[in-house]
């Protein structure tokens, strides 16, 4: 690859990454770009109405007047458009930059290409660190200057950086060939591929990881793997040497059996985190670790029922495993509720909403309702009565679930395998939100006074029974924000209506920009 200079950032490590010189990009560059993100980052932590309190210009579509997400901040003037506005604004103004409000990545508007650099993730970590601690802890916002950089600095900013040589919206969307009951891990990896801050780690050092192969194997592999899926091809991928390199670091999935999603993520992110130790400490400051992508804790308070003395105990989790109930009730000759007509349903549904009395078989689960169970109060068995170290007398306890940090990249396990007696799967629907999932409500000593907002990027479904199966995945890709559904080679287009109707097994989330990691 060609560089611009001698001594390239730290993003030419990757091969799949864009590269800039330091010492050829004006200082300008990367200090209004620093602006712009804190603008959208205030902008979003802050609210509309917040926004105009402190006479900010909030964040909408200055053509339609659209909010929310996929919008599009303009380098050149800070105007803020929608997907379907962007381009129009761009040739109209003859404005090359804007930089997505959701991923903070940069684009030059005309070829959709997004541009690459290690420097600019740092400013995006950093910023993004100073104003949730300046809002968090009710400083106020940051001032945030408007950002008129010059045509050479732009043409600097559009010239110096080399790009992928395909389409956005096709980038990083690659089958993967079934080598013989491995569904289990495409689905993992599929998902893993979509999301930003995985995508930034792994393409950005893959120099340093191939490097050190040895050192670190697995993170080698994973680098290998997010390489082939953005190299350029669209063909399915055969990861005969990556499968055998998990199957010598994770001895837990060698073989040819069936295997569990869920299993196999939990060991890849674990065996992932010992490897992480051995890494170059320049790359560990640079760059968000990604077994860290999926760590947060949680608060088990007991809670004496004698004397009311309370006692809490922070563990870490790695992923959320909910329990599911069956609420739909089905006779033989009963249509499964996911195939009825969704109309009609609704009607239904409607008649019985001012009565607040919904008929038992329109009841669905759905993710909220699991976390509702997940945090509230649960009396410990009679038989395990503890002796209370207030009072000091052998008491009933009760244990309440909360969540203390929440970890950038949010998985919740929604267990369809019961064992009360004779084991059997559940395959009721489990409604889930796509955006706007507020964890708020569920943290510990700040219950719906922050906003912790989730958008869905990976759903893994499970198809069969409880001995056997297949899995599949729904993926909303990183850059279109459309989603497709992948089945081990196959790769198509999908809908968010798909998605919803899919029996769900592990979902996704990442954080929204403004989200808090942990609670005050």
């Amino acid at each position: 690859m060609e560089q611009a200079g001698e001594r390239a950032s730290p993003a030419a490590a990757s091969p799949h990454s864009a590269s800039c010189a330091a010492e050829n990009v004006p200082v300008g560059v990367y200090a209004g770009f620093e602006t712009a993100v804190g603008y959208v980052v205030v902008a979003q932590r802050l609210g509309p109405q917040r926004c105009a309190a402190v006479k900010l210009p909030p964040l909408y579509c200055r053509q339609c007047g659209a909010c929310g997400s996929r919008l599009y901040a303009c380098l050149h003037c800070a105007h803020i458009s929608c997907a379907e506005h962007r381009a129009a604004h761009a040739t109209a103004k003859e404005h090359s930059l804007d930089m997505e409000t959701d991923t903070l990545h940069v684009y030059r508007v005309p070829e959709k290409r997004m541009i690459v650099d290690a420097s600019l993730e740092r400013i995006k970590c950093n910023v993004r660190k100073a104003v949730q601690q300046s809002v968090h802890t009710r400083q106020g916002p940051l001032p945030i200057p408007l950002w008129n950089p010059t045509d050479s600095v732009l043409e600097m900013l559009c010239d110096s950086f080399q790009r992928l040589p395909i389409a956005a919206d096709r980038v990083g969307l690659r089958g993967m060939y079934n080598l013989g009951n491995t569904c289990y891990m495409s689905s993992v990896f599929q998902v893993l591929l979509q999301s930003p801050l995985m995508l930034d780690f792994f393409l950005s050092t893959s120099r340093e990881l191939g490097d050190a192969e040895e050192r670190h194997p697995l993170l080698s592999c994973v680098s290998s793997i997010f390489a082939k899926a953005y190299d350029g091809k669209t063909t399915p991928l055969a990861l005969h040497k990556e499968l055998y390199t998990i199957w010598s670091n994770m001895h837990n999935c060698a073989g040819y059996s069936e295997q569990d999603a869920h299993e196999f993520l939990m060991s890849l992110v674990s065996t992932i985190r010992s490897e992480e130790a051995v890494l170059a400490k320049e790359v560990r400051s640079r760059y968000l670790m990604p077994s860290t992508a999926f760590r947060g804790k949680t608060t088990s308070l007991l809670c004496c029922q004698r004397c009311g003395n309370s006692s809490p105990t922070v563990e870490e989790f790695i992923d959320v495993a909910l329990d599911t109930t069956r609420r739909v009730k089905r006779s033989q000759s009963a249509i499964p509720f996911h195939r009825q007509d969704r109309a009609a349903v609704l009607r239904a549904y409607s008649q019985y909403v001012s009565d607040h009395s919904i008929p038992e078989e329109l009841q669905t689960e759905s993710l909220h309702s699991c976390l509702e169970r997940f945090t509230q109060p649960e009396r410990i068995d009679e038989i395990a009565r503890m002796t209370c170290v207030t009072c000091a007398s052998v008491s009933q306890f009760t244990k309440t679930m909360s969540f203390t940090e929440l970890p950038p990249i949010l998985c919740f396990q929604l267990k369809r395998f019961e064992h009360a007696g004779v084991s059997s799967k559940i395959d009721d629907v489990i409604s889930f939100p796509v955006g706007g999932l507020d964890m708020g409500r569920y943290m510990h000593g700040t219950a719906g006074q922050i906003a912790y907002t989730y958008s869905l990027f990976g759903v893994i479904c499970h198809l069969g029974s409880l001995s056997t199966g297949h899995y599949t995945c729904y993926i909303r890709h990183a850059h279109s924000g459309d989603w497709y559904f992948c089945d081990d080679a196959m790769v198509r287009k999908s809908a968010v209506a798909e998605v919803l109707e899919s029996q769900a097994y592990l979902l996704f989330y990442s954080a929204d920009l403004a989200t808090p990691w942990s609670a005050a």
